[in-house]
């Protein structure tokens, strides 16, 4: 913790203390996990590397971030791959 503020991590710990919080956070988990996934089958934006770290671990596999050269030569010279797997 460094001046004062508590990391998100830091305040759900202390939050799934409270037994009211912790029932309520549970009975919703599905529901974040859809809109999680609905997000991202919607296609209306770019997922960021945290989003899919965290479907990486929902559905226990790694996740493996690489960017190379293209095969052919593109008219930006990069290409970005995401494997999940």
């Amino acid at each position: 913790m460094s001046k004062g503020y508590l990391t998100y991590d830091e305040m759900m710990a202390g939050r799934l203390l409270d037994p009211v919080f912790r029932a309520q956070w549970e009975a919703t988990a599905l529901a974040r996990e859809v809109s999680l996934w609905a997000r991202l089958e919607e296609g209306d934006h770019e997922p960021r590397i945290a989003t899919l770290r965290r479907l990486s671990e929902v559905l226990g596999m790694r996740l493996s971030l690489s960017i190379e050269p293209p095969a052919e030569t593109s008219s930006d010279g990069s290409r970005v791959t995401v494997a999940i797997g």
